[in-house]
């Protein structure tokens, strides 16, 4: 909504919209996205990891790195 108010607004006044201007919002919103899900995977694999370890049981991706 906020993109298309602003090229609406830049077209009633004449001035070009420019896409330009939006892009490094929208890829800051996407490397924001893209880290968070990163950072919720990596700590359910770390809960995850501690759960096997204090249950005692070993997880089924223990060993792979060997």
């Amino acid at each position: 909504d906020i993109i298309n108010d602003y090229l609406r607004e830049a077209l009633e006044h004449g001035k070009p919209g420019s896409w330009w201007r939006v892009l490094p919002i929208l890829a800051f919103l996407c490397l924001f996205l893209a880290g968070t899900l990163l950072l919720n995977m990596l700590l359910w694999a770390f809960v995850l990891s501690k759960i096997f370890e204090l249950s005692g049981w070993k997880p089924p991706w223990a060993g792979l790195g060997q």
